[in-house]
């Protein structure tokens, strides 16, 4: 029986984002998608000026002038996977379509780390801020070599001050941190601090805690700077001044976009004895305003 690929697109979707809930945390921009890749974001102009108790009029006339961010979204392909034929006989359809599943895992972790990448490649020097704790670890960046400073409660309060200073929105503030982060920020909360933490759980959108505004979610790895501060792919090489960062963003500062996605299939292949799958999904995101307000990271300090 052939794959109905008309199920495949929100199944796909789902997959890619299960286990990693920050990339709902967004605003969704599939509506904006021309031609299955590339995105257009609008961005508007200088609002118009206010004047107290003016005393000229006529008031002069302006007019805004709009601009407009485009991003081509990446593609992300599947090594193409072999179904033999006595399985295919063996398996139920359900079951093939878990087995297919289980074989896109690696896509799935990949195009999430992409996604953080992408959010943050053009974060402004201002919103880079680093950590602060008299404690020190041993470097946790792949490569990375000596001691950072630890994570603390006090390096989130100085990002919520960062957001409140550009009036960026209070309400649905998150911070990604990866699992040696998280464990230095529980170690410099007091008592009191913990117990209000905990009690703020939300299993189901991923929501390990609540701290100075944010929404903290945790993963075992975000992103990854270079000694100079540039942040590095998830592929490059690792070297002895690297550093990992917890990213932090307002969700209205941040979108994400799916284009098309495709599953292909060749039932039968007579050279492979079985049938043949493989996957493309367009996938991209970035900063929503040009000038990268309401995103920012927390490099860990060497």
């Amino acid at each position: 029986m052939a794959i109905q690929r008309e199920i495949w697109r929100p199944d796909i979707i789902e997959f890619l984002e299960r286990d990693n809930e920050f990339m709902r945390m967004c605003v969704n921009a599939d509506e904006y998608v021309v031609q299955g890749k590339i995105v257009h974001i609008p961005q508007a102009g200088t609002a118009a000026n206010i004047e107290r108790n003016r005393a000229s009029l006529p008031a002069p006339i302006t007019k805004r002038t709009d601009t407009d961010i485009t991003y081509t979204l990446n593609e992300y392909t599947s090594d193409p996977i072999l179904l033999p034929d006595a399985d295919t006989k063996q398996l139920s359809y359900d079951k093939r379509q878990s087995v297919l599943r289980s074989k896109f895992a690696k896509m799935r972790e990949f195009v999430a780390n992409d996604m953080l990448y992408e959010w943050a490649r053009n974060i402004p020097a201002a919103n880079k801020l680093k950590t602060t704790g008299s404690s020190t670890h041993t470097a946790t960046a792949p490569g990375g070599t000596s001691t950072r400073k630890n994570l603390i409660e006090a390096d989130l309060r100085a990002a919520a001050k960062l957001l409140n200073k550009a009036n960026v929105s209070r309400d649905g503030r998150y911070i990604l941190v990866d699992s040696a982060l998280l464990d230095q920020l529980y170690a410099s909360l007091t008592a009191a601090q913990l117990y209000a933490f905990k009690d703020s759980v939300d299993v189901k959108t991923g929501i390990i805690g609540k701290l100075w505004g944010f929404n903290i979610m945790e993963r075992s790895n975000v992103l990854v700077f270079d000694s100079s501060d540039a942040i590095k792919l998830q592929e490059a090489a690792g070297a002895t001044g690297d550093n990992v960062a917890a990213l932090f963003w307002q969700m209205d500062m941040v979108e994400r976009a799916y284009g098309d996605i495709n599953l292909f299939e060749q039932l039968g292949a007579p050279e492979f004895y079985g049938d043949i799958y493989s996957c493309n999904a367009y996938l991209g995101g970035r900063a929503r305003r040009e000038d990268n307000i309401g995103v920012g990271v927390l490099i860990a300090d060497a």
